[in-house]
């Protein structure tokens, strides 16, 4: 199965290469491109991220892949979520797809599991955010750094990897219900179409 995933940048590319892993297995082929890449968006309907979603949609089909994983922060444009749910149940190509939007952003995944973020980080940080997507994208990011100052961790692409390794998905998925949640559901529903 070849996977085209889209994010926003490193850390993005680590959290999705190793959930798709965990959900689609390890025989995944997996290509990364940054959504801010240039795809074709003319002719399209649809308002900014869900024209540029289905823009993804289509150049997946175009280049053969199975199917595609995209994920963007909301960045306090609270329209997103919508124009991605339009986006995924569009019928624009024939692709499988799971579409996302991280509230704020995807620091809120890492931090929703502090047990997961705790093992990673070989420390127990204190003062976890009981509700991280209530946590502007500007708060969690310097938390996620604030909290690993208490271990020798760093906050790299690795160590998003890890946490996402150790992670239990049912605590981030009630803790992050408004992007967390219907992401790893359609991720689920692509492996069981394989």
């Amino acid at each position: 199965m070849r996977v085209l995933i889209v994010g926003e940048g490193p850390n993005d590319e680590a959290v999705l290469r190793t959930l798709v892993s965990r959900v689609l297995g390890e025989k995944v082929e997996v290509t990364f491109r940054k959504v801010s890449e240039s795809v074709q968006t003319t002719r399209l309907k649809g308002e900014g991220s869900e024209k540029r979603a289905v823009a993804w949609i289509r150049e997946a089909q175009r280049a053969n892949f199975s199917a595609l994983v995209l994920v963007i922060d909301n960045d306090n444009q609270n329209d997103r979520v919508t124009q991605l749910d339009r986006a995924q149940t569009s019928g624009v190509a024939s692709t499988p797809r799971a579409l996302g939007v991280a509230v704020e952003s995807i620091e809120a995944w890492i931090l929703a599991d502090d047990q997961a973020f705790s093992q990673a980080a070989e420390v127990k940080p204190e003062n976890f955010p009981v509700s991280p997507e209530k946590l502007s994208k500007a708060k969690l990011k310097p938390l996620v750094d604030h909290l690993l100052t208490q271990s020798k961790s760093s906050r790299s692409s690795d160590f998003y990897s890890d946490v996402v390794q150790m992670m239990r998905t049912d605590i981030v998925a009630k803790k992050c219900p408004l992007g967390f949640a219907p992401f790893y559901a359609r991720l689920n529903e692509l492996a069981l179409s394989q």
